[in-house]
């Protein structure tokens, strides 16, 4: 199925404060939640054509990533 970005967590475990949250380039929030598991993913299907940004938090450590929708 395309659009589905899969995120997985290397050393996953119940005490790591894990949060993500996916953006446009406007800055409007797409989706966002906190990992309940070292697996996440994100259904981009509907969502236009384009750049969206993933911000990964863990334990308080900020990553930001681009993705490229086709």
């Amino acid at each position: 199925m395309s659009g589905i970005v899969t995120v997985e967590i290397k050393g996953y475990s119940d005490d790591v404060q894990a949060e993500f949250r996916i953006t446009d380039m406007s800055g409007r929030l797409i989706t966002g939640r906190k990992a309940d598991s070292d697996t996440q993913s994100f259904d981009l299907s509907r969502q236009d054509s384009g750049v969206y940004l993933l911000q990964i938090t863990i334990n308080g450590k900020s990553a930001v990533w681009k993705i490229v929708k086709q």
